[in-house]
Formats: structure tokens, C-alpha cells, sequence
């Protein structure tokens, strides 16, 4: 909580508490309204978009205080509903932060305050971001200690926010959370196969393309539809007996490959799943029935490397049947 305040002011707030009289600072009692979001104002949490937050104040808060991070050009449209005739403020871009993380503001954007609206006390109000930064919605009823209040934000322009590679993008969701990629990357997902899913920031290619310039696609976040088959299985040469016919072990990578590739020409693209190589394992009778996954026609996206500078490889995070 950001306050501060004498023994002798402390001791007469809490005279005057019993008789749920508010004494404190006031709209326009301070020489600075960055000392209402600095010294008297307690950060409850974060404000959401597109939700309603509710929240009680009690003795011996003066004003409760919810931060969120805006992009510049994005703008909210915000409701403040309380109990009692209240003092509402917003704030922002912070100007510095305390050593614990706490936000520092100048003066405020907006100062506004409730008006009775049925049994409600109520005020609506926009604000735009004139940049990056971090911002804070401050709210206190006037001249008593308890009260309520629902607040709702939301976004109402430069809604979408951006994403980086890798990172959640697109889908049919609420427009506040709403995910676009920077511009050098697409929204990668199986809309053939999902429609409306949302995808993460990437690029597409095929497994030719991997192949014939892996190292334009190290690093990066590649979306991929082809057929996860067998490679030729590397097994021990121990004599069995005819007793034990299936004496010898065999391993088999899966691999991917576009339609019509021959996997006994081409390696294809090596395959693991969350850092798991995927393969087939087992005796030289069963292998090819214990494997990872099911051989097949799949929509895959996750990471592109070259393992050891050498082995085109994907690790898979996003895996969808495309039988």
C-alpha cells in the first residue's frame, strides 16, 4: 500500500473511523493529484479486459488502484459503478517504478466522478494511450471509509495485440484478446482441418523446402502438412534361434515427409514431440507395432533446427490428424 502519514494524523483517522466519517485527501486537497496514485492509493491487482471486476474498500484505504499495460493508439471505454458517490481517476504512462515493482504516475489523464444513477453511483468514461507503458484506474468514495464497486474495461481500438514467433495468435475469441503476429511471420494453424483455432506466429513450408535450404528455416516456428512415416529400421544382427525367432532388437525413426515421398530415398525431416524423439521400437517380430504415433497425414507446427548443425529436425507442438 502506497501511503504515508503522521502518528498524530494516523490517531485521528481512526477517531473519526467509528463514525464512518472519511477524513483524508480529496479531489483538489493536494497540491499534486500524483500524490492520490502515489502515497494514497492501495494496488489491489491487475484490471482485466472484457471482464467485470468487483471490489470492496474498506478503513483505512482511501483509494483502491488497478494497473494494465497499454500499447500506444489503444483505447478503453471504462465503467465504474460503486455504492457511494466516488472520485475516479486514470493514470498514466508510469513515469518510474519503486524498488518493489509499484508503479509511479505524474498527474492524471482523467479525474471524474460518480453520478446516482438508479441505486448505483456511476460514471463512463474513454481514454487513449499516448504510448507504451503502464496504467492505472484509481477509485475512493468520497467522505465515507466502506464501499463496493463493479468496473468494467474494454477495448474499443488498437485492440489487437501483438505476438511474437512462437507465441499464441488469431482464433475466433473476444477482440481484447485478440493476438496478431509482427508482420514478417503468419498465423499458423489447421484452419483445413479447425476452423476459427488459433494458431501460433510462424511460416509454412514443405518438407522440400526444409530440405533443400534447412538453414533459412534454424530457429524458427514452421507449420507443416505431410505424412509421418517409418524409415528403414536399424536392427541387431544376433543369430537367432529357431526357438526364439524375434531375438533381435529394432529401432525405427518416424520421420516426415511430403505426399509421395519415398522414405527409402530421402530421410525427410526428423521428428521429436516436446523435446521426445518419436520412433518406433521393439523386436525384430513387433517394432513397427510400438510406436510413438500412428503413421499417417498430419498437420504439424513446432521448431525448426538443424540438430548438431547437420539433422533437420521439428519438434512438434501442435500435432492435428489430417486423415
Amino acid at each position: 500500500m502506497m501511503r504515508s502519514t503522521s502518528l498524530l494524523f494516523a490517531l485521528a483517522l481512526a477517531a473519526c473511523a467509528s463514525a464512518d466519517t472519511k477524513v483524508g485527501p480529496e479531489d483538489g486537497s493536494t497540491s499534486s493529484e500524483s500524490t492520490i496514485s502515489n502515497y494514497y492509493t492501495t494496488i489491489v491487482g491487475t484490471l482485466a479486459l472484457g471482464q467485470t471486476t468487483n471490489d470492496s474498500i474498506r478503513y483505512p484505504d482511501y483509494y483502491l488502484g488497478r494497473t494494465l499495460v497499454l500499447r500506444k493508439g489503444q483505447s478503453l471505454k471504462l465503467v465504474v459503478s460503486g455504492s457511494h458517490k466516488s472520485t475516479v481517476q486514470f493514470y498514466g504512462p508510469a513515469s518510474s517504478f519503486t524498488a518493489d515493482g509499484e508503479p509511479r504516475f505524474g498527474a492524471a489523464m482523467v479525474t471524474t466522478a460518480t453520478k446516482k444513477s438508479g441505486t448505483k453511483q456511476t460514471v463512463t468514461f474513454s481514454v487513449t494511450a499516448p504510448k507504451d507503458g503502464t496504467y492505472m484506474l484509481v477509485y475512493g468514495p468520497d467522505n465515507v471509509w466502506n464501499a463496493t464497486f463493479q468496473i468494467t474495461a474494454t477495448c474499443t481500438a488498437n485492440c489487437e495485440r501483438i505476438a511474437a514467433e512462437g507465441e499464441s495468435c488469431g482464433g475466433h475469441v473476444p477482440v481484447e484478446l485478440f493476438w496478431r503476429c509482427e508482420p514478417q511471420f503468419d498465423c499458423v494453424a489447421p484452419h483445413g482441418i479447425i476452423a476459427d483455432i488459433p494458431g501460433h506466429c510462424g511460416v509454412y513450408a514443405t518438407v522440400a523446402e526444409l530440405l533443400a535450404n534447412p538453414a533459412a528455416y534454424d530457429g524458427h516456428f514452421v507449420a507443416v502438412r505431410g505424412e509421418i512415416q517409418r524409415r528403414v529400421a536399424a536392427c541387431t544382427k544376433i543369430a537367432c534361434s529357431t526357438a526364439n525367432p524375434c531375438c533381435n532388437t529394432c529401432f525405427a525413426a518416424l520421420n516426415l515427409f511430403d505426399e509421395g515421398m519415398d522414405p527409402a530415398n530421402t530421410e525427410g525431416v526428423y521428428l521429436t514431440e516436446n523435446g521426445a524423439n518419436l520412433s518406433c521400437s521393439g523386436n525384430s517380430c513387433d517394432y513397427q507395432n510400438h510406436c510413438s504415433v500412428v503413421g499417417g497425414d498430419y498437420w504439424v507446427a513446432g521448431w525448426f533446427t538443424l540438430d548438431g548443425g547437420v539433422t533437420p529436425t521439428l519438434d512438434i507442438v501442435r500435432r492435428y490428424d489430417a486423415f
